[in-house]
């Protein structure tokens, strides 16, 4: 039925096949669903996984509507125009994700430190992040320094998860689905400081080639974050432990 709702939304807004990238969805779905499974059979910090995941669905739907006449109008390798612009949704989605990782993992992580450390980044990355908004961007620009702190903190994070994983059990560490969940979030987020240059130097200077780069560099980070879901949510299914 999701999958259904979604496709339908893309046909409506006339994005559908080429520029809806409907199979990163039918992959960010299947985990969806697959973690609500997990989720309802006791899984409990799973329940920020599928809120995160949840956001981001949401808000590529949110976009794909807002740019539908975009699409139909102009060529897609243009700069957009000045009268559709998605940037201010990045300072908000920023926050809202930053909370449902960080919260996952703490729950995911032992007791200790790092626990409590990453427990007071949410409210001091949310009240950062809004300062930086408004006073540096005004809401209407990329929030470049958002998203590398963003981005640093988020590595930091999943990379001391990655290796405090338990293997005193039978399974494999492959069939952990934290450790694909780790590997998936810390590529997304350790290269989107560097992404968030590119986006800087597009900016400043409106090149075709700094657009397409940039296009192309965050699709390849994309499909690989929701590849990273999918197995991890095909390990919450078949781990037995």
């Amino acid at each position: 039925m999701s999958i259904a709702v979604i496709c339908a939304l893309h046909f409506k807004t006339g994005v559908f096949l080429k520029f809806c990238c409907i199979p990163e969805h039918v992959l960010l779905f299947s985990a969806l669903f697959l973690f609500d499974r997990a989720y309802k059979k006791g899984k409990l910090k799973l329940l920020w996984m599928l809120w995160a995941i949840g956001s981001i669905i949401l808000f590529d739907v949110v976009n794909l509507w807002h740019m539908r006449d975009f699409f139909f109008e102009h060529n897609p390798f243009k700069p957009f125009p000045k009268q559709i612009s998605i940037a201010w949704r990045w300072h908000i989605i920023i926050i809202i994700q930053y909370a449902f990782y960080s919260v996952y993992y703490i729950r995911a992580i032992k007791p200790g430190k790092w626990r409590i450390w990453a427990g007071y980044t949410i409210p001091v990355f949310t009240i950062l992040s809004l300062v930086l908004s408004y006073f540096n961007y005004q809401f209407a620009l990329w929030p470049v320094i958002n998203m590398q702190i963003e981005g640093i903190l988020l590595f930091l994070m999943f990379t001391h998860l990655l290796f405090n994983i338990n293997t005193n059990t039978f399974s494999p560490i492959y069939a952990d689905p934290d450790l694909w969940l780790s590997v998936g979030i810390m590529l997304y987020f350790g290269c989107q400081v560097v992404l968030a240059d590119i986006i800087d130097m597009i900016t400043l200077r409106v090149d075709t080639w700094i657009i397409i780069l940039q296009s192309n560099f965050q699709q390849g980070l994309t499909d690989i974050l929701y590849g990273c879901f999918f197995i991890a949510s095909i390990c919450t299914y078949t781990n037995k432990n």
